[in-house]
């Protein structure tokens, strides 16, 4: 992705702002591409044949020669930005310049980016449908545009990254949380269970917290002050016995870890 886009320069040949509440077919204006950011309401794009939902948020890039239809969602209106724009690589040489072209090549990022608050990705394209709509005496007009476009495509490739990273952190956080339910019994060291999934030890606990809103050892003591509840409504079996079962080696530390999670003593929960 980064070769693309350090070669990546596009021209950019209109902007425009539209409602739709019925259907609109997306036409080729001469190998011209597509850019889209729903900025509100709902909908669908047919690409080639595959229906793909919109919403607000989503940025679509087309690639040129597609057959695609936009549809607005039954009583509603699907609100969106529209720039077409036309590309080249340059690749230099020294002082050379030469340039390369894509054809019908779409920007490898789509067709879809679902962005997220607060990325600015809606206000940028404002930002360029006002420009566009000045006079025609504007001054540097195009080259504003050309470089304004430019940073939307290198931000989306950002944003993407990092969203695919945060959703393999996320990932790998709610398997950590899997593991612990399934293996409350055994010593649980925050160090280890970071290395077993490939999370930075450092970060461990902040990633935890964010995702499932307590830290690692909340959801162990939570996990094993469940599970010790049960045993205790469900079973006869000593307190130093339920202890065992849910993790804790010293009876005592138990009773005082239960006490303090449930606000009355093992035995006074299973009296009550």
């Amino acid at each position: 992705m980064s070769a693309f886009l350090d070669t990546f320069f596009p021209n950019v040949t209109d902007v425009s702002y539209a409602e739709l509440n019925g259907t609109r077919p997306l036409k080729d204006h001469g190998g011209e591409l597509y850019f889209l950011c729903i900025s509100g309401g709902r909908g669908s794009l047919e690409l080639d044949g595959v229906a793909y939902a919109l919403a607000a948020g989503n940025a679509v890039l087309l690639p040129g020669g597609s057959s695609a239809v936009l549809r607005g969602a039954a009583g509603g209106r699907l609100r969106y930005y529209a720039v077409r724009y036309r590309y080249v690589h340059v690749e230099w040489d020294g002082a050379q310049a030469a340039l390369r072209d894509p054809g019908c090549a779409a920007p490898p990022l789509g067709p879809f980016v679902k962005v997220q608050s607060p990325f600015g990705v809606l206000e940028q394209v404002r930002n360029m449908h006002r420009l566009w709509t000045e006079g025609e005496e504007a001054a540097g007009k195009q080259g504003k545009l050309n470089l304004m476009f430019m940073q939307l495509i290198h931000d989306l490739a950002e944003h993407q990254q990092l969203s695919d990273t945060e959703l393999t952190t996320k990932r790998s956080i709610l398997e950590c949380a899997r593991y612990i339910e399934r293996h409350y019994k055994e010593a649980l060291e925050r160090n280890a269970l970071a290395k077993r999934f490939s999370i930075s030890s450092s970060y461990f606990s902040v990633l935890f917290k964010k995702y499932l809103g307590c830290s690692p050892v909340q959801y162990i003591t939570k996990v094993r002050m469940e599970k010790a509840m049960a045993l205790l409504k469900e079973s006869n079996k000593p307190v130093s016995v339920v202890a065992l079962e849910v993790g804790y080696n010293d009876p005592l530390y138990f009773t005082r870890v239960f006490t303090r999670q449930v606000g009355v003593t093992p035995k006074q929960f299973r009296e009550a």
